[in-house]
């Protein structure tokens, strides 16, 4: 995804408002390399200036996204669609790629146990959309359960975080 960096940068025209700093980045992060994240998506809102984007998610299938429940809490799917094969996540209309495409979403399925401020651990939601997306890339592997156990260490030792912030 794009927009990610070490430092903090100038705003872009027209995005945080007068006088605004931009948010630093993800510590010790930089720019991915184009489409080396397939599976990264981005929610976006309709709202009355257009759409805005407003948390990531991550392909688990071709109609499925995974996403945290506090991004979806109470919105009806109509008002949803997801960026998928995006590199450039603030430009919206900009697809760099064949396979970048905005699809509208049709279910919002939010884990039952979520409670807000109380359950970050149960903070998971699905959103099915309209329809598979046009390419199939890699997406998301979840654990099942098999990969280790749940009360082992994981065998990995590090994480990647892939967002604009």
């Amino acid at each position: 995804m794009a927009n990610t960096s070490a430092m903090a940068s100038t705003p872009p025209t027209g995005h945080l408002g007068p006088g605004a700093v931009r948010p630093e980045y993800i510590v010790g992060g930089y720019e991915a390399q184009r489409f080396t994240h397939p599976y990264m998506a981005r929610l976006y809102r309709n709202n009355l200036n257009g759409n805005v984007g407003f948390c990531g998610a991550s392909t688990i299938s071709r109609l499925w996204v995974l996403t945290a429940a506090h991004c979806v809490l109470n919105m009806q799917p109509a008002a949803l669609h997801v960026g998928v094969h995006r590199h450039d996540v603030v430009a919206l209309h900009t697809f760099e790629d064949d396979c970048a495409e905005n699809i509208r979403a049709v279910e919002i399925v939010v884990r039952p146990e979520y409670e807000v401020h109380t359950s970050v651990s149960a903070d998971i939601a699905l959103i099915r959309l309209e329809r598979a997306t046009t390419c199939s890339f890699d997406h998301l592997g979840l654990d099942d359960g098999t990969f280790w156990p749940p009360d082992a260490i994981p065998p990995i030792r590090t994480a990647t975080a892939a967002g604009d912030r």
